[in-house]
């Protein structure tokens, strides 16, 4: 690939598709369409964000905290928000299983961004109409050729 990054904070994952995803070994692949790079990204040579035509996102070390099925949240007449539904959070190796299952139809990225101080999180769709993975990883590789014209 032409170009490589190491830094998460160059790009705007916001309706992102993750396809083609293997997690092996503690490692997470994916090829990523429809990402952007911000302006101000050291590889970025316009003066703009740009698309990115075709990237490989790798992420090294790669573990699942949990994943959390969304809800149906609706609006009270005060304008809260509630939901009846309860919550649904799997820890570990049953939150791995349950991200996988997603990953085969291919994920939206919706949001990527930092968790707590150790853990990132994504919220995203697939076969899940929402649902929010917490991970960690040691390390990330963003990956590609060329940007969209």
């Amino acid at each position: 690939m032409h170009y490589i990054s190491d830094r998460l904070s160059d790009f705007e994952f916001h309706d992102a598709q993750f396809t083609a995803c293997n997690i092996a070994e503690n490692r997470f692949t994916a090829q990523v369409k429809f990402l952007n790079i911000r302006s101000n990204a050291r590889q970025n040579p316009f003066d703009n964000d740009m698309e990115i035509e075709d990237a490989q996102i790798v992420l090294d070390g790669f573990n699942v905290i949990s994943y959390e099925h969304g809800r149906a949240w609706k609006t009270d007449e005060n304008g809260e928000m509630y939901t009846k539904e309860p919550q649904l959070i799997l820890q570990e190796e049953l939150a791995l299983q349950e991200f996988k299952e997603q990953l085969n139809a291919g994920i939206t990225i919706f949001d990527f961004d930092k968790y707590d101080e150790t853990a990132w999180f994504i919220d995203a769709m697939a076969n899940d109409p929402f649902f929010t993975l917490v991970f960690t990883f040691d390390s990330v590789s963003i990956l590609w050729d060329s940007y969209k014209k």
